[in-house]
């Protein structure tokens, strides 16, 4: 039987987020746990009189590769994979988790090998994106795997999802404008303020933000979403923040990680767990030790950590900091084949103040 709660996501997906019309060509990149809601989605494109195309694969496929390919076939980039960067002008990006120890084994640098292969790939979808050629969402799906990795039942874990993406709300579209709109309503106070500090157990840290855009997420390119971020200029990042929300990069977990910034490089940096990954990825190329985003977590409906990226960073009462790209249609000008998001929890004696005055205290915003 198909859950009816897929019906209205992939109506939202369609209606609020992409916009699908019968004009627009659609690429669905899906893992195979993700295949109930690609399906769902596909229908309802089909359904609005758009051409859907979807890509689903194995989620060890990738890991295989990692493990027994050979320098020359990690680094590989297929054609079939540039054609679909030139040809859609709508992206799904479907994240299903499956096994998050797929990777387990492998050395890190083989990641960064393959990211810094890819990177032409990222550089070519983020040029249609700012000509504004391309639109995507990345949206999540709950799986049985993603259930065991937040340390919930499957029921209930699909339930914490689904209230996430607001899909229990009368009118789901009417409640991301509303957020929306909450969204604006914070970026209007940053975007007066020339410095934020954010204190902490562990945590001392200050971003220029002066003259800076604002980017308002709500829903449009992430579901869920919630959140409000920015890219600091070039030198804007000073001081030590503790990432007290573990984080798991490619089925690798690093908790407690620690950075210390002089002029927005890392220059120390250490993990209680992962280090050797913290330290690899560091590495991966000179824009990797850089800033790339900062922001501000608004959704709510997310109330404690899953230990899923997706879902932990838009956390209400959170901030967190990218390393590697950032966003050129937000004046961000590091290139990097990484951008991984660091959690900070601010809800239990955290802060933000805005030019002194305070925005955000002990997770509940001042504004």
């Amino acid at each position: 039987m198909t859950d009816p709660r897929l019906a209205r996501y992939a109506d939202l997906i369609c209606e609020y987020s992409l916009g699908i019309e019968d004009s627009h060509r659609l690429f669905i990149l899906t893992p195979s746990e993700g295949g109930p809601l690609a399906v769902a989605v596909a229908r309802e494109a089909w359904r609005r009189g758009a051409r859907a195309s979807v890509a689903m694969g194995p989620s060890w496929g990738e890991s295989d590769l990692l493990r027994y390919g050979s320098d020359d076939q990690v680094a590989y980039l297929d054609p079939a994979t540039r054609e679909e960067v030139e040809r859609f002008d709508r992206w799904l990006f479907i994240w299903a988790p499956g096994n998050t120890a797929e990777l387990s084994g492998i050395a890190s640098a083989r990641d960064a090998a393959m990211a810094r292969a890819r990177r032409p790939l990222f550089e070519r979808h983020s040029e249609r994106e700012a000509a504004g050629e391309l639109t995507w969402l990345g949206a999540g799906f709950p799986t049985a795997l993603g259930a065991q990795t937040a340390r919930m039942g499957t029921a209930a874990w699909e339930r914490f999802v689904y209230a996430a993406l607001l899909l229990d709300e009368p009118d789901p579209v009417a409640a991301w404008r509303a957020l929306g709109e909450r969204n604006a309503r914070l970026i209007e106070r940053l975007a007066a303020a020339s410095e934020l500090r954010i204190t902490g157990p562990g945590t001392d840290l200050r971003v220029n933000i002066e003259g800076r855009a604002w980017e308002s997420c709500a829903g449009e390119m992430n579901l869920p979403d919630g959140e409000v971020f920015c890219c600091p200029p070039a030198g804007g990042v000073q001081g030590e923040i503790t990432f007290d929300v573990p984080s798991m990069l490619d089925g690798r977990t690093c908790r407690d990680v620690r950075l210390r910034f002089e002029a927005s490089v890392v220059v120390d940096a250490s993990a209680s767990v992962g280090e050797d990954v913290l330290l690899s990825r560091l590495d991966t190329d000179d824009g990797a030790r850089r800033v790339g985003e900062f922001a501000i977590g608004t959704n709510e409906m997310i109330t404690r950590a899953v230990g899923d990226t997706l879902f932990d960073e838009k956390i209400g009462g959170t901030c967190h900091l990218a390393l590697g790209l950032s966003f050129p249609l937000l004046g961000g000008d590091n290139v990097s084949a990484i951008h991984w998001d660091l959690v900070r929890d601010l809800r239990a004696g955290g802060r933000i103040e805005a030019d002194g005055e305070a925005v955000l205290v002990d997770g509940r915003l001042q504004v």
